[in-house]
C-alpha cells in the first residue's frame, strides 16, 4: 500500500487477521504507487491500495476513498488561508520525484495557474517528507491523517493547496486473472469493510486553520 494508507488500513488489517486467521503469512510492502503497479501487474503482489487507476482490462478493482491533499508546513510559520497561489509556489517546497501521484498533484495544480513551485528539494520517503517540514526547511503536500499527531501537537499545520484542495483517490487493485486466493479474498473484504467505517466515521478531512 502507498504510504499514506498505512496508517488507517494497515494495523486494522493485521488485527483482523491475527485473530480471525492467525494461520495466514500476512506481508505489507509499503511503496510508492509505481511500485505497486508494476508489482501486481508482475504477479508479485495480489492486491494493493494505491492512486493508480484500475484499467478494467488487466487489473481491476474499486476506489476505497478520496483524500484531500492539503499544504502541510512548519507549526512556527504563518501562511493565511487566502495566500494567493503566486505566494504559494514562491514557497520552498519539498516533493517526492517524478512520476510519484502526489508530486503530480502538485505540479498539476500550479500548471493551470501557468505556476511552477519552487522545489528545493525531491524525497521519496512519507516520514523524512514530515521530518523536513517539521524542522522548518519547507512545506510540502500531505493527506491530514499522515500528519494527524503533528497537527495535534502543533509542529505542522495544514491548508488546503489552493482555494479548494484536489482530491487524490485511492483504488483497491488486483490482476483479473487468476482468481483471488482464499487470503486474499478475505483481505480484499476487509479493505473494503475499513474503508467503509473510515467513510462514516470521518465524514469530513481535518483542515487546520492558518494563522493569519
Amino acid at each position: 500500500m502507498s504510504p499514506t494508507m498505512v496508517p488507517r488500513f494497515a494495523l486494522p488489517l493485521i488485527e483482523k487477521v491475527c485473530s480471525q486467521h492467525p494461520e495466514m503469512h500476512l506481508q505489507i510492502r509499503e511503496e510508492g504507487s509505481a511500485v505497486l503497479h508494476e508489482l501486481l501487474i508482475n504477479g508479485r503482489i495480489e492486491l494493493s491500495i494505491s492512486p493508480t487507476r484500475p484499467d478494467n482490462d488487466l487489473i481491476v478493482g474499486a476506489e476505497l476513498l478520496s483524500d484531500p491533499l492539503m499544504l502541510m508546513y512548519p507549526g512556527s510559520w504563518s501562511i493565511g488561508n487566502d495566500a494567493p497561489l503566486e505566494d504559494l509556489a514562491a514557497l520552498p517546497w519539498i516533493v517526492p520525484r517524478r512520476p510519484h501521484s502526489i508530486r503530480a498533484v502538485v505540479d498539476g495544480v500550479f500548471a493551470a495557474a501557468s505556476l511552477s513551485p519552487y522545489v528545493v528539494v525531491e524525497l521519496d520517503s512519507l516520514q523524512n517528507v514530515i521530518e523536513t517540514v517539521r524542522r522548518g526547511l519547507g512545506v510540502a503536500a500531505m493527506v491530514t491523517d499522515a500528519v494527524k499527531p503533528d497537527l495535534d501537537a502543533g509542529t505542522v499545520k495544514c491548508r488546503p493547496l489552493g482555494n479548494v484542495s484536489p482530491m487524490r483517490p485511492m483504488f483497491l487493485a488486483h490482476r483479473r486473472t487468476p482468481a483471488l486466493s482464499r487470503p486474499a479474498q478475505f483481505v480484499y473484504d476487509v479493505l473494503r469493510e475499513i474503508a467503509s467505517d473510515l467513510r462514516v466515521d470521518e465524514p469530513q478531512k481535518i483542515e487546520q486553520p492558518a494563522t493569519h
